[in-house]
């Protein structure tokens, strides 16, 4: 009973013991499931990190790219900023080596107009030169006379008679040449036919009376033969008839002798006329020379000022578009900035939750690590218990076996030493109930129970513990690389980081670079402005110039009215007529601005003809003009052309080009060309072989006939005074052209052209017509003596215009505005000053300036005054220039205590006077009595001057504005200087100049004593 109650007690205590461990098992279950639970949130939660990670990867590595790319183009803004900045260094630098030329080249071209202007003043004052000239010619002539005629008056009165009409008729041309100096051409062409038709009329009547000669000579014989026959009987009446005949042969003596003398007469005046014409050619030559250099460096400044405002537009363009770009290109560095720091503070973020979470799952970790010791620890205790139970267990049982066994045994022996040997049937039913079966071991019982399963899964478990540490050790490893490449990262953005703030500190240089930048621009778009403006008025101007010119060539026949004839005779030659062919070769010659190339112009547009005009002005030799007229011919590369061969041959491969063409297009009609070459005379002098002129006209034969034109031809001489004609004249034959002369404007048609132009002008135009025709005929009286230039007058009179209505304005405030156009007539002086003071302000005398320009080109001043001071220059002073000359060198030499004694004229006549300074000159001093070396020349006043120059001509002289002009004579030709007075324009202020004399003694002495003046008396020093 013990056994059974120790057995039934050991037994409950292992069910208890079995329930405590299946307890304990579930437990582990329960945690191994929670293990397993939290095992999955970190597994999910670490892929999702490195899927971040990986997204945070690609994100650094797309701004990194970014940034370098920001970093790249931030070094090329820069580089590209640094060029254009020295870009715009030399654009500036060569903008304002280009002003500086240009303003060279504007004084130069001021320069040159000076020297035009004095050119034409000296042109004009050589006319008065010569009229001073001619009229002390005819003083001379008078003395001369007069001296003669004391000696033999009765042998030579015929002669001073004849001498006095001739100088009378002398004196009626020359008035009769200055009152119609704009009809020379017209003169010598009407004197050329009258030369032909008194010729053909002379050969005529030497043929009547060769004729009525032979007559009488036939009735000489018939008489004589009759008179021998009547000798005796009719002797007194043969008388009357040899008186008749000696009568006819002294009139026809006579008539031969005065058809002599006036052939002769009009040949000297046309030899007087050429001349003239020449010298006024010549001159006319020279102006126009200079013209057209100072035309090709105005046209050189313009081209480089077009190219310098086309450079200065591309550079802004360019500049905006920079400006744009760096605009645009800190906009972006801006905006990286700002997303490179907002993603920095992201990752910082980021990088510290993932800090947190690897500090956060290594604790997990570590918790986990110590739950899973302490979880084998209790396995472990539980695996010994069980080992001692089931040791425990297996004691037992043995012990129990054995005791059944010998109790057995026992009762075996007792039963076979009772009973006998007993069956094997009674041997198993005499066993008892009560006698306990052999129980299992702890591992057989866990094993039957399902434990073993339990125990496997744990082992399993364990191991997939172990394995998921094993991998959480992995992903802590690469969490640790991740974390040091993220470190590295860190390093790298902070010092990218750091370049950015280094750059940043560079940003308030580049913001002030980029201000001024700005300034800069801002002053080129103020300028860009300002030439924009002024070149939408230049667009405006020419608009309006357009306008005015075709207006003008509308209205031709209306401001032209004089030219009618002449465009009647153009339109019959140049009419469109199938019937009627073009003519070959057309001359129109005449002065300068006589209307020949507007009317030609106006008459060619007319009708639609297809021109090619050449301003000879403009060409500059012979190859020029080659290629200036094949590049009117065709847009294509023009090849070299050496001479004329060559430009005839490229001129009929293009003709037969054109026509080939024109086939090709089924045109039935043929170009025709209108070659028209303006200042022909420029041109021809530059063909060295002659034959130039005559290779023009034959154009259409050295074609082949396959350019079909018209030559025009304007100048200035007549066709047989061209240059080299002399050498083509014999060749021409057929070839001479249909010459048209367009005489010069008179007086009268000059006010009317004036009138016609200046109504159109709004802006000076005055209140009424008939004060405008006050203003030109006032301006007329002053300037028509000087020049017929229509050009020239229409320019002075419109800035006489401008000065009299501005001086006009400040009168007109207070007054009522009454009759004006006779208020004009009171300030006539006015007027008339202004234009005096216009008119000499530059007048000079071209021939000495012809005669020394090549002195001045190779000898210095010293040398000039040497040439200077010649005998023969003496005669081409006029009588008041050598006067002033003498004022001028006594002025230098006395001091101005002493000027009283010169001009001092209060009840003293001349010989008191030089009695006076005689006396002074005794009293000085015999070793004191010396000249004042030219070095030590002082400048003289204006009015000091003129008072000694109006004391030593006297009170019959008056003072007029021709004074002014032989100042300017004695000042072009060197013999004083003038000093300061003058401001930076050039322009000579009139109201108190001052001059120094730099004529030697010699010179001076020698000029006194060919007018018998005793300089030395007067000389008080």
């Amino acid at each position: 009973k013990k056994k059974i109650i120790e057995n039934s007690t050991s037994s409950g205590n292992t069910l208890t013991v079995l329930r405590e461990k299946e307890e304990q098992i579930q437990q582990l279950l329960d945690e191994g499931e929670k293990l397993s639970k939290t095992q999955l949130q970190h597994t999910n939660i670490i892929k999702k990190l490195r899927t971040k990670e990986k997204e945070h990867e690609t994100q650094i590595t797309s701004l990194n790219a970014r940034s370098d790319k920001l970093t790249n183009e931030l070094d090329e803004a820069k580089k590209n900023l640094q060029e254009k900045e020295e870009n715009e260094k030399q654009l500036k630098e060569t903008v304002k080596k280009l002003e500086k030329s240009a303003i060279h080249y504007e004084k130069e071209c001021i320069s040159l107009k000076s020297l035009y202007e004095d050119a034409e003043e000296q042109i004009r004052s050589t006319k008065v030169a010569l009229e001073n000239s001619y009229k002390e010619i005819t003083e001379l002539n008078k003395t001369k006379a007069a001296t003669e005629s004391k000696v033999v008056e009765a042998t030579l009165s015929a002669e001073i008679l004849l001498k006095e009409e001739i100088r009378l008729a002398v004196d009626k041309e020359r008035i009769i040449s200055r009152q119609e100096q704009e009809k020379l051409q017209m003169t010598i062409d009407e004197l050329r036919h009258s030369i032909q038709r008194s010729e053909i009329q002379l050969n005529r009547r030497e043929q009547v009376l060769r004729q009525e000669i032979n007559d009488l000579r036939q009735r000489l014989q018939e008489a004589e033969s009759r008179n021998e026959d009547l000798t005796q009987n009719i002797s007194n009446a043969t008388r009357p008839l040899l008186r008749q005949i000696e009568n006819l042969q002294t009139t026809y003596v006579t008539q031969i002798n005065s058809l002599e003398k006036t052939e002769r007469q009009l040949t000297d005046r046309l030899a007087e006329m050429q001349a003239q014409y020449a010298m006024s050619v010549e001159h006319e030559r020279v102006a126009n020379e200079t013209l057209l250099e100072t035309n090709a460096k105005w046209k050189l400044a313009e081209a480089q000022l077009s190219t310098l405002k086309q450079d200065k537009t591309r550079f802004t363009a360019e500049i905006d578009i920079l400006r744009m770009k760096l605009t645009n290109l800190e906009d972006s560095r801006q905006r990286e900035k700002n997303q490179i720091e907002t993603m920095q503070e992201a990752f910082t973020q980021q990088i510290n939750s993932l800090i947190q979470e690897k500090r956060q799952f290594e604790l997990d970790a570590e918790l986990e690590k110590t739950k899973y010791e302490s979880d084998l620890k209790r396995l472990q205790i539980v695996h010994d218990a069980l080992k001692e139970q089931n040791n425990l267990f297996d004691a037992q049982s043995i012990s129990r076996s054995s005791s059944n066994l010998e109790s057995t045994l026992q009762q075996q022996r007792s039963r076979r030493s009772s009973g006998g040997h007993d069956t094997p049937s009674s041997f198993s039913f005499e066993r008892s109930p009560f006698v306990p079966t052999p129980k299992p071991s702890v591992y057989e019982t866990l094993r039957n129970t399902g434990a073993i399963a339990v125990l496997e899964s744990l082992e399993s478990q364990l191991k997939e513990k172990e394995g998921e540490i094993t991998l959480l050790q992995s992903e802590i490893a690469d969490l640790e690389r991740t974390r040091e490449s993220m470190a590295r990262e860190l390093v790298n953005l902070s010092t990218i980081n750091e370049k950015l703030q280094q750059q940043t500190q560079n940003y308030p240089i580049l913001n002030e670079q980029y201000k001024e930048l700005e300034k800069r621009y801002d002053a080129l778009l103020t300028m860009y402005g300002e030439k924009q403006e002024e070149a939408d008025e230049l667009r405006l101007d020419l608009a309006d110039v357009k306008t005015l010119y075709r207006a003008q060539m509308l209205s031709l026949s209306d401001s032209y009215s004089c030219r009618l004839s002449i465009c009647s005779s153009l339109e019959k030659l140049f009419s469109s007529n199938p019937t009627i062919p073009y003519p070959s070769h057309v001359y129109i010659y005449g002065n300068n601005n006589t209307g020949k190339s507007t009317i030609i112009k106006y008459i060619l547009n007319k009708y639609n003809h297809t021109i090619l005009w050449f301003d000879c002005r403009e060409i500059y030799s012979l190859n020029m003009f080659y290629h200036t007229f094949i590049s009117l011919l065709s847009n294509n590369i023009i090849p070299v052309m050496k001479n004329f061969n060559d430009f005839i041959r490229i001129l009929r491969d293009l003709s037969i080009q054109d026509m080939n063409n024109n086939n090709n297009k089924k045109k039935k009609t043929k170009q025709y060309y209108f070659v028209v070459l303006h200042h022909i005379e420029l041109l021809l002098n530059y063909d060295t072989t002659g034959h130039l002129l005559y290779l023009l006209f034959k154009l259409n034969e050295l074609t082949l006939g396959y350019f079909h034109h018209t030559l025009i031809l304007i100048g200035h001489q007549p066709f047989y005074q061209l240059p080299q004609m002399n050498q083509i004249e014999a060749e021409l034959g057929v070839l001479t052209p249909i010459t048209i002369f367009v005489p010069a404007y008179t007086r009268t048609e000059i006010v009317t052209i004036l009138q016609n132009i200046l109504t159109q002008q709004q802006d000076i135009l005055p209140s009424s017509i008939s004060q405008l025709q006050i203003i030109i005929e006032l301006a007329l009286q002053s300037f028509y003596i000087v020049t017929n230039d229509l050009i020239e007058l229409k320019d002075m009179i419109t800035m006489c215009i401008k000065d009299f209505l501005r001086s006009n304005t400040k009168k007109q405030i207070n007054d009522d505005g009454t009759n004006h156009d006779y208020r004009i007539l009171y300030q006539k002086e006015f007027f008339m000053q202004v234009l005096n003071s216009v008119y000499t302000r530059s007048m000079s005398i071209p021939k000495f300036l012809d005669t020394h320009t090549a002195d001045e080109e190779t000898t210095d001043k010293s040398s000039h005054i040497s040439t200077i001071n010649n005998k023969n220059n003496t005669r081409d002073l006029p009588l008041s220039a050598k006067f002033l000359l003498i004022a001028i060198y006594l002025a230098t030499q006395n001091p101005i205590k002493y000027d009283r004694m010169l001009y001092d004229k209060q009840n003293q006549g001349k010989k008191s006077r030089r009695a006076k300074i005689m006396h002074k000159r005794t009293q000085l001093e015999s070793s004191k009595i010396e000249y004042l070396p030219l070095s030590s020349n002082k400048s003289i006043s204006l009015n000091r001057l003129l008072a000694i120059y109006c004391s030593l001509q006297g009170d019959t002289i008056p003072l007029t504005t021709q004074i002014y002009t032989q100042l300017s004579l004695l000042t072009s030709m060197r013999l004083i200087e003038l000093v300061g007075s003058s401001n930076e324009t050039g322009i000579i202020n009139l109201n108190e100049p001052k001059y120094r004399c730099t004529s030697s003694n010699d010179y001076v002495r020698r000029v006194a004593a060919s007018i018998d003046f005793k300089i030395d008396n007067l000389i008080l020093v």
